[in-house]
């Protein structure tokens, strides 16, 4: 992760001020002589200037309370332009705020700054796109192999190094997996009561779950209202670049693992129908019955249930019910 420390060692610098914010991640580095350039700016950014406009003390310190405000990673303030030193009142409005000031001298141009945290960045980059396609071709092997989804949930908690639960639309728990601390069943509680208002991915509102946890819509048809969702919370610390990722590949495999379980039961489904319909008839023998009859977890023994249809204007029931005594093993009882 760049910070403006690492980023000031590497480069042979040292801080002037604000030591204990200097470990805050980087996201950009941007270049600017505004006076306030914060309406460009979203934050973690590193800011380099060399203060042209920056002549009076309070300016100085309007500029620092600016950049403060809007949370930037820190200033990289370059000398021998307009200022031959960092500005005294730019110092300690950056010491009283706790906000990170650097010198950048002369002879080191912002472009050999830029360029290394540039490269630190992208390489970051990377590695996390690396890490998250490793971590999908995991996740989609599982399904492949038809592991479940229980499988599914487990690799995904160990991914993101927390707890993973997956719900129904209607909020019932359907997998749930922890890596060393559980969600709290009063958080679950509240994230359900929060479902029936929300479409899309959401930070729940609960404050066990808010910092550190985010809760994904899993639609199986690629459309319309969520059919499943992943509430995902990490042990320790908030989600980063890479367990978002993570999070948004995996909507993807358990879509794709809740429709292959939907796929079997509705083919075990007809079976047993296609199975019923064939031993209706009384065609089978017992034997032959029984064998069609063991995978759907009928063995020698089977309660059978008869229901007569009160309306005659239905022969296909009135013939099944007729026809209760279809062959059966020996052993079966009705």
């Amino acid at each position: 992760m760049l910070t403006v420390r690492g980023l000031v060692a590497e480069m042979g610098l040292e801080l002037a001020v604000g030591g204990d914010g200097a470990d805050a991640p980087v996201r950009w580095v941007h270049i600017s002589e505004l006076p306030d350039p914060t309406p460009w700016l979203s934050g973690g950014e590193l800011l380099l200037t060399t203060g042209i406009q920056l002549e009076s003390d309070a300016r100085q310190r309007e500029f620092v309370r600016l950049l403060s405000g809007r949370h930037l990673a820190g200033l990289g303030f370059g000398t021998g332009f307009n200022h031959e030193e960092l500005p005294s009142a730019l110092v300690e409005e950056a010491n009283a705020v706790g906000f990170p000031v650097f010198e950048v001298p002369y002879e080191l141009p912002f472009i050999a700054l830029t360029e290394k945290a540039f490269t630190r960045l992208v390489n970051e980059q990377y590695e996390v796109l690396q890490r998250g396609i490793a971590i999908h071709k995991r996740l989609e092997r599982l399904v492949l192999e038809e592991s479940g989804l229980d499988e599914v949930v487990r690799a995904l908690a160990a991914a993101i190094g927390g707890a993973v639960c997956v719900l129904s639309a209607r909020g019932e728990p359907i997998a749930s997996k922890t890596f060393r601390r559980q969600l709290p069943a009063a958080a679950i509680d509240s994230v359900r009561e929060e479902l029936g208002q929300r479409s899309a991915e959401f930070t729940p509102d609960h404050p066990d779950l808010a910092a550190r946890a985010l809760v994904l819509p899993v639609s199986i048809r690629g459309k319309g209202a969520p059919q499943a969702w992943i509430v995902a919370a990490r042990d320790a610390g908030g989600l980063g670049d890479f367990e978002r990722l993570i999070l948004q590949q995996a909507v993807t495999v358990v879509a794709l693992e809740l429709m292959r379980q939907r796929a079997m039961r509705d083919t075990e489904r007809r079976l047993a129908g296609d199975v019923l319909a064939e031993a209706l008839t009384g065609r089978p023998s017992a034997n032959e019955l029984a064998v069609r009859l063991r995978p759907f977890g009928v063995g020698a023994e089977a309660a059978v249930l008869v229901f007569a249809s009160p309306t005659p204007r239905r022969p296909r029931r009135q013939r099944a019910t007729s026809t209760a005594s279809w062959p059966t093993p020996a052993s079966a009882r009705s």
